[in-house]
């Protein structure tokens, strides 16, 4: 973070003059946070328009996202960031609901560890990409590559990911959820989908698994005034809350 600071003339610190360039460094991450938290409250109500499109949707939010990031401008990339935590917070909600229901119920609790690692192994990356930078920034030349141009390197990795993901959901992970195909009637694709996953005597099985979960899911949707409010739920969930903020 130092490294922001020092190309932005934010640093050392007795070079900030006000509040913006001392607390850049906090605001920065923060703004990032705050786009995670809004979009992971409010995008649960987008999954009725398939999990499929929200994944789509999501990855243009962090093309978007870290396009402005490469301008080198404190307000613009403090904007930048701001979507990239949305479209951070968006994931959470989405790609975990995606894999649970594409993958076939023995498999899901594996799935839905792989999903948990991969967010922590993608933390580990970033943290690896500070390890070339000196403690002290200010031996560097602010013309050198490191301060000019390293942290383009460092948030565009996300394009590049995001690029072949959308490859890989335009081409080989092109169908919705079996749950959505099946809510939308769409009985083609759901047949199609199955045929690649599993072998022929199989699908018309699967197909039917699909309709007995539909079947039996009868519990009624928690909001969230229930989650923290209900008497039988509030304990588990402000606890729950509390260690995660840790």
């Amino acid at each position: 973070m130092n490294i922001s600071l020092y190309r932005f003339g934010f640093y050392p610190e007795d070079q900030a003059t006000n509040f913006y360039q001392t607390h850049y460094g906090t605001i920065l991450p923060s703004v990032t946070n705050l786009g995670a938290m809004i979009a992971c409250l409010g995008a649960g109500p987008l999954l009725g328009y398939g999990r499929w499109n929200c994944i789509i949707f999501t990855n243009v939010l962090v093309l978007l996202s870290s396009a402005v990031c490469m301008i080198n401008n404190s307000v613009v990339i403090l904007i930048g960031r701001f979507i990239y935590g949305m479209a951070s917070g968006a994931y959470c909600v989405f790609c975990p609901k995606f894999v649970s229901e594409m993958a076939p119920p023995e498999y899901r609790g594996p799935f839905g560890s792989l999903n948990q690692f991969m967010c922590t192994l993608g933390i580990f990356v970033i943290a690896v990409l500070g390890i070339p930078i000196k403690d002290d920034v200010t031996e560097y030349s602010k013309d050198s590559f490191m301060v000019s141009n390293y942290w383009r390197v460092c948030w565009g990795i996300p394009i590049f990911i995001s690029v072949i993901q959308i490859i890989l959901m335009l081409t080989v992970y092109k169908y919705d959820t079996p749950q959505m195909l099946k809510s939308k009637a769409d009985y083609d694709s759901l047949g199609s989908l199955y045929s690649k996953i599993f072998v022929k005597e199989q699908v018309q099985m699967r197909m039917n698994e699909v309709a007995c979960e539909e079947k039996n899911d009868n519990t009624k949707a928690v909001t969230f005034s229930e989650t923290f409010c209900d008497p039988n739920l509030r304990r588990a969930s402000w606890v729950g809350t509390t260690l995660s903020i840790f």
